[in-house]
């Protein structure tokens, strides 16, 4: 398993746009596409030849081509590549905030759960296509042994491998620059390909010894004590500092990045609230409301808010407050997101809708929702804000932590009273945490803003690191 050490760094390095994934043939193995034996072995068995488990395919497929010509290769690789299921693997990913994706597979299923959820790539199979410029958002997927859609520039054969170097200078610069740069996990991939090697050896020569940038390696714990795992794991990890994330079993590689990705984003911290428009006690409230959303932002936390009514406002006001003084009023957007909710939709179904919508795409970008107060006015009549507890519902189907903040009552205290039944499930699993969870029952955000504060501060801070 894991490390808590390693965990947190991975997540510290999603949080600072500053981890890169490399992804290998395991990746895509169970979308039903071919293998490297699925697509070589009926090319071999055409020139009369057979492999055995320790045939070099790279030299086999030179021999194709040598005797049928490249073009049955290609004909291979555009059939044995089309379609292909999602798998969980392509799913987690696609959600994970990585900054670059690197693979040497030709398929399509990295687009694919990008395009699931609507996420900005742009892939990069040939030259030039380095040259092309992104816009902000836009995750690179670097191809480097080409796509199935342009199969006579895959890399397969001898000739194709030795020739690498000088027909994908830029990408190998390219590649050099991002593992020096970023910190890279290895998915999918045995470190067989020479290519990567060769790379990995010239940034070592360049660096002093002992200056290598550290990366990481999920490996099957199952292949734990035979020699040539042992070996390789040790290699791999005295000559380029490339350390084994071991687990159990490769299907186990979707929870590990969901995880990441619920970690990284408890930075991300979702307000949910409302509160009458005319409240008389309307200045109390917002008395607790933006100094909380200020300690946020000055313990370096990020504040989504869907503008609920009066909450919003003083969200936006200790946030502020935050930027103004660190003079960084202009780059609002490192401490607020803001997803204010469009009243103009005449239509009560289609309103619902979008509405719901914005409260997922909240949801997903953050890791801990803060509810306070959550009231509206119904045919005259004060009553919890359904708005809140939708959006309760979303983070926690999110595995997000939930803190509610009960001693502002209406829709926040019944959301208390459903985490307390059960606080594991909501996030609280260490004694402390269960503490200070019951403390939001009980301290006045009016008389005792500051003790409250404290106490939401300390829940949230606690939640950060990844204990194992």
């Amino acid at each position: 398993m894991i490390s808590p050490k390693d965990f947190n760094q991975l997540v510290e390095r999603i949080r600072q746009n500053n981890l890169a994934v490399y992804i290998g043939a395991g990746f895509s193995k169970k979308c039903g596409l071919a293998d490297w034996c699925g697509l070589m072995d009926p090319l071999i068995e055409s020139i009369g030849m057979k492999r055995d488990a320790h045939s070099d395919l790279i030299l086999f497929a030179q021999y194709v081509k040598n005797q049928k010509g490249r073009k049955v290769i290609d004909d291979a690789i555009s059939t044995g590549f089309y379609g292909g299921s999602l798998c969980d693997n392509q799913r987690a990913l696609a959600k994970l905030n990585v900054s670059e994706v690197w693979t040497t597979n030709y398929d399509s299923m990295i687009e694919k759960g990008f395009d699931e959820i609507g996420k900005k790539y742009r892939v990069k199979a040939k030259e030039t296509d380095l040259v092309l410029k992104d816009e902000c958002g836009t995750v690179p997927i670097y191809k480097i042994h080409g796509d199935w859609q342009d199969p006579s520039n895959c890399i397969l054969t001898q000739t194709d491998y030795e020739d690498y170097f000088k027909t994908r200078q830029n990408f190998i610069n390219a590649l050099k620059t991002s593992l020096l740069q970023k910190t890279f996990v290895f998915m999918g991939f045995s470190f067989n390909d020479p290519d990567i090697k060769y790379v990995l050896a010239e940034i070592r020569q360049s660096l002093p010894e002992g200056e290598m940038p550290e990366h990481y390696w999920i490996v099957k714990s199952d292949d734990k004590g035979s020699p040539e795992y042992d070996r390789n794991i040790e290699n791999l990890k005295a000559i380029y500092k490339i350390n084994a994330i071991e687990i159990d079993d490769f299907g186990d590689i979707p929870k590990l990045l969901e995880e990441l990705r619920y970690y990284a984003n408890r930075k991300n911290i979702f307000i949910s609230g409302a509160y009458l428009q005319n409240d008389p006690n309307a200045r109390e409230k917002d008395g607790f409301i933006s100094p909380l959303a200020s300690r946020l932002v000055e313990s370096g936390m990020k504040i989504y808010s869907g503008y609920g009514l009066g909450v919003g406002s003083a969200v936006i006001s200790g946030a502020m407050k935050v930027a103004y003084d660190k003079k960084d009023n202009e780059n609002l957007s490192k401490y607020l997101d803001l997803h204010p909710f469009p009243q103009n939709i005449p239509d009560p179904t289609e309103r619902k809708e979008k509405w719901t919508k914005y409260r997922k795409d909240m949801c997903a970008e953050t890791g801990i929702l803060i509810a306070l107060y959550g009231c509206k006015l119904d045919k005259g009549k004060v009553v919890n804000s359904p708005g809140c507890n939708e959006e309760f519902e979303i983070a926690h189907d999110n595995k997000s932590v939930i803190v509610p903040i009960a001693s502002t009552g209406f829709m926040a205290e019944e959301i208390f009273n459903k985490v307390i039944t059960d606080p594991s499930s909501y996030g609280y699993n260490t004694s402390t945490l269960i503490e200070n969870l019951k403390k939001l029952k009980v301290i006045d955000p009016v008389a005792e803003t500051d003790k409250l504060i404290d106490v939401v501060l300390a829940i949230v801070q606690e939640c950060q690191e990844y204990r194992g």
